[in-house]
């Protein structure tokens, strides 16, 4: 990462967490990356499940895939790499059926979760959804590694 990649994400993301509410947290994850939405689940430990997500829809699919185990948002978890679903085609329908149904209902087109690591240990995942398909951009996956090792 960038000095002023890193600089950049670290005075944006002091100014809001100073005054933000969970839910502004996980907002502000969409908007600095340039993505319909977020969602933040811890894994592991007494308070793990969704702790913040930037919409109603989103608070679903969190949900959903944190109960059943499967999606995207686990998948990072469990291999440590980031999961893009740029589109939720036949391919992530296999993976992950009941997720891709309810994301599709939600209109999302695209998934990309990146796990959340301190000290060399995966505590969580930031997922990020889009409406549209594609793949993020170069500098949206950076500014996504990002916020994800500061978060």
């Amino acid at each position: 990462m960038s000095i002023e990649r890193a600089t950049r994400l670290a005075v944006s993301l002091a100014r809001e967490v100073a005054t933000a509410t969970s839910s502004r947290l996980c907002t502000f994850c969409a908007e600095f990356v340039g993505v319909t939405a977020a969602g933040i689940t811890i894994m592991g430990g007494d308070n793990a499940g969704p702790i913040c997500v930037s919409s109603p829809h989103v608070r679903e699919l969190e949900d959903l895939q944190f109960t059943i185990g499967q999606g995207p948002c686990r998948d990072a978890f469990l291999t440590g790499k980031p999961v893009h679903a740029p589109q939720l085609d036949a391919s992530a329908s296999e993976r992950w059926p009941p997720f891709v149904e309810l994301a599709k209902a939600s209109g999302v087109g695209a998934i990309y979760a990146y796990p959340l690591v301190t000290y060399n240990t995966r505590i969580g995942v930031l997922t990020l959804y889009q409406q549209r398909e594609g793949e993020l951009s170069p500098d949206q996956h950076e500014d996504s590694v990002a916020v994800a090792a500061i978060v």
